[in-house]
């Protein structure tokens, strides 16, 4: 009787032995394979903004006033005449600036015409104030374009006297001034004229200037 109880135990404790082996090896199998990388994104928590560019407030600041700002445009025509060398043409956003480079001459007059719209500047070499004219020797237009000015067009004559032309494209104040001794340069601007505003025959110059 006791030789049959030893023999069941035995039997007992081979299959639960068994048992136990077929339980572990699927887990000793899984662990040996090779793991393989996660292919999900990494999403970081909603409230967490440090992988994100922080916008700056003062730099997006700078950016659109610069971008507000009206550069002049600046551009120089050369004539190689005797008594003008060149004309140079600024545009700004309140006022257009014609820069005239003279050669030996003084400035006789500048008046406004009317009918159209035109500032004219008359220029006589030195020692030559008073003589004729002459014949119409040479006549040219420059080509300058802007808000305010519709174009330039120099005449000059036998006797070296030359006509300066401002063609505008509406009513417009206009000032001057010159500088040099003799006179080697003329700066005029030119500012749109408010509506209803009495259009004014005599210029505005600036500084000493002798006319």
């Amino acid at each position: 009787m006791s030789l049959c109880v030893i023999l069941a135990a035995i039997l007992l404790g081979v299959a639960g032995g068994i048992w136990l082996a077929e339980r572990r090896q699927p887990a000793s199998r899984t662990d040996n394979l090779p793991r393989q990388a996660s292919t999900q994104p990494f999403n970081p928590p909603a409230g967490d903004n440090s992988q994100r560019p922080k916008a700056d407030p003062a730099g997006a600041q700078m950016l659109e006033g610069r971008t507000s700002v009206r550069e002049p445009v600046t551009k120089t025509i050369r004539l190689g005449l005797p008594s003008i060398r060149s004309i140079q043409h600024s545009d700004h956003r309140d006022f257009s600036e014609l820069a005239i480079e003279l050669r030996s001459v003084v400035l006789l007059r500048a008046a406004p015409l009317h009918d159209p719209e035109r500032v004219y500047f008359d220029f006589a070499q030195i020692g030559k104030t008073r003589q004729p004219k002459g014949r119409l020797r040479s006549r040219s237009d420059v080509p300058v374009y802007d808000d305010r000015v519709a174009g330039v067009r120099v005449a000059r004559w036998e006797s070296g006297a030359v006509r300066v032309v401002v063609d505008l494209r509406r009513s417009c104040e206009y000032s001057y001034r010159l500088t040099g001794d003799p006179v080697s340069r003329i700066v005029v601007h030119f500012r749109a004229r408010p509506q209803g505003a009495l259009a004014s025959e005599s210029p505005t110059i600036d500084g000493n200037a002798k006319v």
